[in-house]
């Protein structure tokens, strides 16, 4: 792993504390835990490598950003899931230091054979101005758009800001005596991951192997940033998910259901523990990852959208992803690799 600053127009080389790293990203309003060190080597376990970059005024960080790095044939992909982190609300500061980092970057990964650096901030649309001299991704490896519920405010209050049959859904499912498990244990994550399954087997759709899980549980969860919520009706499990927590957001990550049991109305009841656990946390939200921007019936996303929309989150659009292309020609090869490299 390798730190690097930027100070008086010199790039320093030097150890970045997980400690003071991670609460720097945590404190951001435009970032999230795909720039914390766990992640990191989260990601590290999947065959990554990692660099933290960090811009100090007077030895203190104002902005950063995690970069991952993989090796593909035409050379290294250089990527920022959620960063960098920058006050992008800030005109002036935005400007200078996306340049600053850019610039840092570059240098870089000049030693590296770096084909360019795929950035993909967690800000708002409306602050995405100083990306457009960049070349807009062919792909947002995140979802761009997503939906967050506010946990301010008692549970009544909370609940009362959902639709109706949501609220009746979760009443019902607790009629029901589904039991409710919150853990963070290695069993525990091998349940979810047998639901899991049983909801990619049935919609043919891509899916994660066990390790990737094992290593969020491993690296996450331990330090109860992580925990999967698994819900069972009798001996039977029927609904998991997989929740993470960094700064004032508990994300909604991966999730499973047992379709054979849909009549105990077990997703809304497991969202439903999700936030209060979020708030137990001290979370301010509940991030539902990902919706479509579309009401069109055929998006690939569309059914688990219109599920997350009766919960009435607060919808938000992101930048989305951008290249700062170090290799032109490189990079128009790139392209035919995109397809594996997200999350």
């Amino acid at each position: 792993m390798f730190c690097y600053s930027f100070f008086m127009d010199k790039i320093l080389q030097e150890k970045i504390e997980d400690c003071e790293w991670d609460q720097f990203v945590a404190n951001s309003d435009y970032s999230g835990f795909m720039q914390s060190s766990d992640w990191a080597r989260v990601k590290k376990d999947e065959g990554w490598s990692f660099m933290k970059i960090a811009i100090r005024e007077k030895g203190v960080i104002k902005a950063a950003a995690l970069v991952l790095m993989i090796k593909v044939n035409y050379g290294s992909f250089l990527y920022s899931p959620q960063g960098p982190i920058i006050c992008w609300h800030n005109m002036k500061k935005r400007d200078f230091y996306l340049k600053k980092l850019a610039s840092m970057i570059s240098d870089i990964a000049q030693k590296s054979d770096g084909v360019c650096w795929r950035i993909e901030p967690w800000a708002l649309h409306l602050y995405g101005k100083p990306l457009a001299k960049y070349q807009k991704s062919p792909i947002d490896m995140q979802p761009r758009h997503t939906a967050l519920i506010s946990l301010l405010g008692s549970e009544e209050e909370i609940l009362g800001k959902f639709k109706s049959k949501t609220r009746y859904n979760i009443r019902l499912a607790q009629k029901h005596n589904l039991k409710i498990e919150i853990s963070r244990s290695v069993k525990s994550f091998k349940t979810f991951y047998s639901v899991y399954r049983k909801t990619v087997d049935r919609k043919a759709i891509d899916y994660k192997e066990f390790p990737y899980f094992a290593s969020i549980q491993k690296h996450l969860a331990k330090k109860r940033n992580a925990f999967v919520i698994n819900i069972k009706k009798d001996n039977e499990y029927i609904e998991s998910v997989l929740l993470v927590r960094f700064g004032n957001r508990l994300t909604y990550f991966f999730g499973g259901f047992d379709y054979e049991y849909r009549k105990y109305m077990a997703p809304y009841l497991v969202h439903w523990a999700a936030i209060k656990l979020g708030r137990k946390l001290g979370c301010q939200f509940y991030d539902l990852w990902g919706i479509a921007n579309t009401d069109n019936q055929n998006h690939p996303w569309h059914s688990f959208t219109e599920f997350k929309l009766k919960f009435q989150p607060i919808k938000i659009s992101l930048t989305g992803a951008y290249d700062i292309v170090f290799d032109r020609q490189k990079y128009q090869n790139f392209f035919a690799l995109e397809k594996g490299l997200e999350n």
